[in-house]
């Protein structure tokens, strides 16, 4: 079964940038390996025992008022700046463990009420992580959660940061110009 059905090309409005069939920075992972690793990695997680654990659910019977927004910087002033925090994985598949890292070091701060304000690492569930150590060539989220419950994490900073245990090792992307994202 294919994962991907079609080839998705976007412009940026931040950037110039267009992702096509002839862009190179993206030449060493094709569009068959990264479909041949999606699959393996969606075979090899065991999904089902993940989710029959004793999960928090909503039940769609309460009554809430849900506010039509939310921004949890404003809502978690003391943590602003670490929820505000946009990472840069660069060329690596590592949104797994960036994704998982950022996550937890955002409720580790709100817990806290804004004493832990450390960046956790997602270099060190790229290199140590219960997936197979599976680095840039992608992982389980899943899996990099259980890991940080179950054996804990390290603190680590953005590439090139000297911030924390393990920082990333992955340079980011070149990014063009000096629009900021609104």
């Amino acid at each position: 079964m294919r994962m991907f059905i079609s080839f998705v090309i976007f412009v940026s409005y931040v950037t110039t940038w267009v992702a096509a069939a002839t862009d190179t920075a993206f030449a060493k992972s094709s569009y068959e390996n990264f479909d041949s690793r999606t699959q393996k990695l969606i075979q090899k997680t065991n999904y089902d025992s993940w989710l029959k654990k004793n999960r928090k659910t909503f039940d769609i019977n309460y009554k809430t008022d849900i506010p039509k927004e939310f921004d949890a910087r404003q809502y978690f002033f003391n943590c602003a700046n670490v929820i505000g925090d946009v990472k840069d994985q660069g060329n690596c598949a590592s949104s797994w463990a960036v994704a998982v890292a950022s996550t937890f070091t955002d409720r580790l701060c709100i817990a806290t009420n804004g004493t832990f304000t450390q960046n956790l690492s997602a270099q060190n569930l790229m290199s140590c992580g219960d997936d197979e150590k599976s680095g840039c060539n992608g992982g389980s989220a899943f899996k990099a959660w259980e890991f940080i419950t179950g054996k804990g994490i390290v603190t680590g900073g953005n590439f090139d940061s000297n911030e924390g245990c393990q920082p990333y090792k992955n340079r980011p992307c070149d990014h063009y110009g000096d629009r900021g994202m609104t």
